[in-house]
């Protein structure tokens, strides 16, 4: 639930006395994600801590988003407004995370708002406070996430103009996050209860908060996200409006670092109660170099060292790739697999190029390009298989180049779907006709 607002039957049930219960207008709670402008992900961001050179320890964020309008009385006779009780009201909430371990971390929030209300300037107040932990369910690295994520809510806002429910509460969200072809989507149910969420007319103590988005890439460092989110109050027959359609963009200019921007509307309906939102955003993972164990401040008189025992060499382990005698290719002695339908590489195929960028760098001085040629198994129709190998093809030239730095401009891309199979039906074992799916490196060399 992002915010709320207040219908009452007839304007005469609304008195000053309201003002004794509280109602917060600004549910609003930025996401633990670097790819969602306002709802939660379960993905953990493609699971930065896969990089060998980086391990997050600590997420950061600034949210600023703008809302006019969040709280007014409604005549639902004539279905009009008839007053505002909020103009307007800026907030920026700050959050800290930290990562126990790639599957679980905890995070805090909390806002600080400037507020509009009728006949009283504008003043700075807390929002009330949010403690949460998430923790996956599923392996991180997979296609479809699970995670749940139980939260804390502290009333440190001002109630008195409506910045607070004015008491604890308490909640548990379920996220999934799903990678398809081309876009992902994220999805939040759960449950909230807040022991003073009240206002004549309106009891949302328990609320059940729902979000659906998606982000979609539409340039190498841009996506875009489409989002909707509200809250359904129990018991159900109260008459409000707790909807909101959001539209932004965020922006990467590096993998762990993200600025987001959008803007979202109420219900459209004519008595939908906020008018928009403004938000602008940045988030931030950073972690911690690999610390030396401490020295200890006193030196003891060293021991004398004990005569060197002849040890046999650990044997070295099977190169995953090499390049042939000729150089005209770089074989792979280790199958290069992706995720089933997708074009996510896994972990084992990463070490698998890791030694293919290895060869490149060591020989770029024989190597002018190096062709990278996708081709997948014949089930499927040749149409979606045509586009899978293309899709895998630029997955690995984008780990080459930007993982593995691996000059951009040596690797050409192919993709062959099926129409260069090694193996025929009828003419190969099961086996056999599995090895069609694979990715190939030629080389043209520089002319001497």
């Amino acid at each position: 639930m992002r915010f709320s607002f207040l219908s009452l039957g007839a304007l005469a049930a609304f008195s000053s006395s309201a003002f004794a219960d509280s109602v917060n207008v600004q549910l609003f709670k930025s996401p633990y994600n670097l790819n969602y402008g306002m709802i939660e992900s379960g993905i953990h961001d493609n699971a930065p801590w896969d990089e060998k050179s980086f391990e997050p320890k600590y997420f950061l964020s600034a949210d600023y988003h703008y809302v006019k309008d969040p709280l007014v009385v409604i005549n639902t006779t004539t279905n009009t407004r008839v007053r505002t009780l909020v103009n307007n009201v800026h907030t920026t909430d700050f959050a800290l995370g930290y990562f126990f371990n790639p599957k679980t971390s905890v995070y805090a929030q909390l806002p600080v708002h400037m507020s509009s209300v009728p006949g009283s300037n504008s003043q700075f107040d807390l929002g009330d406070s949010r403690v949460s932990l998430k923790h996956a369910l599923t392996d991180i690295g997979q296609s479809t996430v699970f995670s749940i994520m139980p939260e804390l809510i502290l009333p440190s806002g001002n109630a008195s103009r409506f910045l607070s429910d004015d008491g604890v509460g308490a909640g548990l969200l379920f996220v999934a996050d799903k990678e398809f072809d081309g876009f992902r989507m994220a999805a939040n149910l759960g449950f909230k209860y807040s022991s003073k969420a009240s206002i004549t007319g309106i009891d949302y103590k328990k609320r059940i908060p729902l979000a659906l988005g998606a982000a979609i890439p539409v340039a190498k460092k841009w996506l875009m996200n489409l989002e909707a989110s509200g809250a359904l109050a129990l018991p159900t027959s109260q008459r409000q409006n707790a909807s909101e359609f959001y539209l932004g963009a965020s922006y990467h200019p590096y993998k762990y670092l993200a600025a987001i921007f959008g803007g979202s509307l109420g219900a459209f309906d004519g008595a939908g109660s906020s008018k928009y939102r403004l938000q602008a955003a940045v988030r931030m993972y950073f972690g911690e170099g690999k610390k030396q164990a401490p020295q200890p401040r006193y030196q003891a008189e060293p021991e004398p060292e004990p005569e060197p025992v002849a040890v046999a060499p650990a044997p070295r382990p099977a190169p995953k790739a090499r390049i042939v005698e000729d150089k005209s290719r770089i074989e792979i002695l280790e199958e290069i697999n992706f995720e089933h339908n997708s074009d996510r590489l896994t972990r084992a195929s990463k070490r698998v190029l890791d030694e293919v960028a290895d060869i490149i760098l060591d020989n770029r001085t024989d190597i002018a390009k190096v062709h990278v040629e996708g081709h997948t198994s014949l089930v499927g129709s040749d149409a979606y298989n045509l586009k899978l190998s293309w899709k895998r093809t630029r997955a690995v030239v984008k780990y080459l180049s930007t993982d593995r730095k691996v000059p951009s401009n040596m690797l050409v891309p192919h993709g062959y779907g099926e129409s260069r199979p090694r193996y025929l039906e009828g003419k190969a074992s099961a086996r056999e006709l599995e090895l069609n799916r694979r990715v190939e490196f030629n080389l043209d060399l520089k002319k001497k």
